[in-house]
């Protein structure tokens, strides 16, 4: 039997976060647009998640460099996409953070919108389930 070809914990688990973070940041987005109403915008850009979206944003960014690291090792191209995506993220992500800690912040200005943030969730949601397959290629 070909190792190679069979898929590990590892990979589903990328993929399932990957389904997870693209629905946490297409479910809003349709919601804001009136194609479903299913609540979960409210919930999403409440004060507590909406205080670590940032955080959420650079330890998903860092997971995503991780996993295309993985991918690089096989050989794969899109592995290095991959992970120039995840590091833009993780540095969104911490420079977000950094600024809602009163560190730099003229010097960053990054007060981006909820919509931005979808958008960034979508991206790397689908770099993820990408990841799933492509760390087996």
């Amino acid at each position: 039997m070909n190792k190679k070809a069979m898929m590990e914990p590892k990979d589903w688990f990328s993929g399932l976060v990957g389904i997870i973070v693209f629905a946490v940041g297409l479910i809003p987005l349709l919601e804001q647009f009136n194609v479903v109403n299913w609540g979960i915008s409210e919930f999403l850009s409440a004060g507590p998640f909406m205080s670590a979206v940032p955080f959420i944003l650079a330890v998903l960014g860092f997971y995503l460099a991780i996993e295309s690291i993985i991918e690089l090792t096989n050989s794969n191209h899109i592995g290095w996409l991959s992970f120039f995506v995840g590091v833009v993220i993780m540095a969104i992500g911490i420079l977000s953070a950094l600024q809602s800690f009163g560190i730099g912040p003229g010097l960053f200005g990054l007060d981006l919108p909820v919509l931005v943030y979808n958008i960034i969730f979508i991206i790397e949601g689908l770099f993820l389930m990408i990841a799933m397959f492509a760390m087996e290629l």
